[in-house]
């Protein structure tokens, strides 16, 4: 890792598993994120995983545990299968990135960043979603 943005080649390794659908994005942090460890490892406190087939709610929503520190900041990916432009950021997050999936345009990814300790990491479809998957992060300050 760097101090400054750099051009690199990424792998992303699904290993034996087959996959019909993948969605990613690259994110980059401001110069507030610890970077210790291998390629920034450091950065990541704890994680939490979240996914229905089938949701009765608008409000999708991940629980990470108590933050290690206050000034920590939250993370939030979520993959939804259904109404995918359809999506609006949880209660004080900032929208990062919406790619599509291009031809299958009922698949999408929504980031979302809050600059503060929130152990609620969630967000609001216009309608209910029939399959959806999220990855909720806690990101330590330097």
């Amino acid at each position: 890792m760097s101090g400054a943005p750099s051009v690199s080649t990424h792998t992303i390794n699904v290993g034996p598993q087959s996959q019909f659908y993948l969605l990613w994005s690259i994110d980059e942090s401001d110069d507030n994120v610890d970077t210790s460890g291998v390629n920034g490892s450091g950065a990541i406190v704890q994680s939490e995983a979240a996914g229905r087939i089938t949701e009765t709610s608008t409000l999708l929503n991940i629980a990470l545990a108590p933050f290690a520190l206050p000034n920590n900041t939250s993370f939030g990916s979520f993959a939804i299968g259904y109404e995918a432009n359809q999506m609006t950021v949880g209660s004080g997050f900032t929208r990062l990135a919406s790619p599509g999936m291009g031809r299958f345009s009922d698949r999408a990814m929504f980031l979302q960043y809050k600059p503060a300790s929130d152990t609620s990491v969630d967000m609001n479809t216009f309608s209910i979603v029939d399959i959806w998957t999220g990855i909720a992060l806690e990101i330590k300050a330097r």
